[in-house]
């Protein structure tokens, strides 16, 4: 019992340490209060269009106003489709999602970030995922504001995609990758999500981290390895034991990054104090000081790195959405929830 307990408390210790708050947090924390203060942002409800519609409007003005706004277009995006979760389908139609690309000298190469638009029922969802949304804009406001220009863009292109329905199945980003016409381009992605408000957020997985990775995954791997350590800044923080209990199945919970992982990247967030985690205390008040500003200042130092990299090109694995289980039987039997419609099988045959 005490070596388990002493490694929670050591790696508590480094979870605890954040960056001082800037101006940056505190725009993130004003927009994570808008977007909280009107509920959970559970699929179809006003408070998740009420989200939707204000980065899409912020994303408008970045466009309008920005010095290099005019590399920027926005994508609404409602895809409909089917997939396979274990012995059973979940068919789902106009899911909504908002995409966004910052173009860069190669279209035919992007560095996707990814978050998701709603939360639970039962909580207002600041660090998940709102955490993760606020983050996203400040990268497009970063990028437009300073680093890229319209006569010398970065290297790669950058797309945000604020994808719907993760919390009901993942079918936002299922959605993204298997229909919009720029997931084709993608060559790297960081996922972000959270189960925590507290500290610093970690980097829990990577493709190809897996000790049994084939040859080029585990290539892949270092190299995005490497990219972290050197662009994250202040206090990175990895922990192999995250991608070996995601890996293993000891831990069922899942991220958009099961939609993405054929592809080179990362599943990135905040771990600290779960006991927020899907209840109403996952709010503004919740989150800890200094925490926002560690996310925003480690994301954008990844996204520079990745997007002038012109290692990006050899990476060439493509989304690949190959059906891993066949469901068994499928019935008539449904729920209908927002768009959602899960068909369950009622009994299995063999």
């Amino acid at each position: 019992v005490l070596i388990p307990l002493g490694i929670y408390f050591l790696v508590s210790q480094r979870l605890a340490a954040v960056i001082p708050p800037t101006n940056n947090e505190e725009k993130a924390r004003a927009f994570l209060t808008e977007i909280t203060n009107s509920g959970p942002r559970t699929v179809g409800t006003e408070a998740y269009f009420k989200s939707f519609e204000l980065i899409r409007q912020s994303l408008e003005t970045f466009r309008n106003t920005l010095p290099s706004g005019s590399l920027l277009e926005i994508s609404t995006h409602t895809p409909s489709g089917a997939m396979i979760w274990g012995s059973a389908v979940a068919v789902y139609s106009n899911t909504t999602n908002l995409v966004a690309r910052i173009r860069g000298r190669n279209l035919d190469r992007a560095v996707l970030i990814s978050g998701h638009l709603d939360s639970v029922p039962l909580g207002p969802g600041a660090a998940d995922d709102g955490s993760s949304l606020a983050t996203m804009l400040h990268v497009a406001h970063s990028l437009l504001s300073h680093e890229a220009t319209p006569d010398s863009p970065y290297l790669n292109s950058v797309v945000l995609c604020f994808n719907g329905a993760e919390e009901i199945g993942l079918m936002g980003s299922h959605g993204f990758v298997s229909a919009h016409p720029w997931a084709s381009t993608v060559k790297v992605f960081i996922n972000l999500d959270g189960t925590g408000n507290e500290g610093r957020p970690m980097l829990f997985r990577v493709t190809g981290g897996r000790s049994y990775a084939p040859v080029d995954e585990a290539a892949q791997a270092a190299f995005l390895l490497s990219t972290y350590r050197d662009a994250w800044g202040a206090l990175p923080l990895a922990h192999v034991a995250a991608q070996d209990l995601l890996g293993g199945g000891l831990i069922t919970s899942a991220t958009d990054f099961t939609n993405y992982d054929s592809v080179p990247g990362y599943d990135i967030g905040f771990v600290q104090h779960p006991q927020t985690y899907h209840t109403r205390y996952d709010d503004v008040a919740h989150l800890t000081p200094g925490s926002m500003e560690s996310m925003l200042t480690g994301v954008i130092g990844l996204t520079r790195a990745l997007a002038d990299s012109d290692r990006v090109a050899h990476l060439t694995h493509s989304f690949d959405l190959t059906p891993t289980a066949t469901p068994r039987v499928l019935t008539s039997s449904s729920t209908c929830w927002a768009g959602a419609r899960w068909l369950i099988p009622t009994r299995p045959t063999w």
